[in-house]
């Protein structure tokens, strides 16, 4: 009777459960939950402010594989109002987004993956980074003449306006 060697066997299944594994989790990273297809609309992140204002967090899931995102920060005034700033169009999904109170108060901390990206000046409307990629982006207002970026029909569906 032959003695058949299983480990070298084992071990491959491993090495390649392992690797299927790291794929998928590069996948879920990259492309983000699996219900979100290209063309939809996610708010990561949303913050009401002092005086009645709202920011929201929004992520356009694009139909390229590598630009899979594009994010947004949107400022709502009075409802009526909408104003854009254009953070990032080839970021994967940003997984622990959120919106902070920082010590200075017309400043809000813009986190993506638990950690601080950039703070947001309330007073006028650009976002500032620590490591200078975001560093002086405007915020616009959607006045559908020199902008007509479409407010995301997920803010519209919010009832936002």
């Amino acid at each position: 009777m032959k003695r058949e060697d299983h480990g070298a066997s084992r071990l491959g299944l491993w090495i390649v459960a392992v690797l299927l594994c790291i794929g998928l989790f590069g996948c879920l990273f990259q492309f983000g939950p699996p219900s979100i297809l290209p063309g939809d609309d996610r708010i990561l992140a949303t913050m009401r402010i002092a005086d009645g204002d709202s920011l929201y967090i929004v992520a356009h899931r694009t139909s390229s594989l590598l630009k899979t995102y594009e994010v947004s920060l949107y400022r709502v005034l009075e409802r009526t109002n909408f104003f854009v700033c254009f953070l990032g169009n080839k970021e994967p999904y940003w997984w622990g987004c959120s919106l902070r109170r920082t010590s200075i108060p017309e400043r809000i901390e813009i986190r993506v993956g638990w950690a601080a990206l950039a703070t947001y000046s309330l007073p006028n409307g650009i976002v500032i980074s620590e490591d200078k990629v975001l560093d002086g982006r405007p915020t616009y207002r959607m006045d559908g003449v020199k902008v007509t970026w479409p407010v995301p029909k997920v803010l519209l569906k919010k009832g936002v306006p």
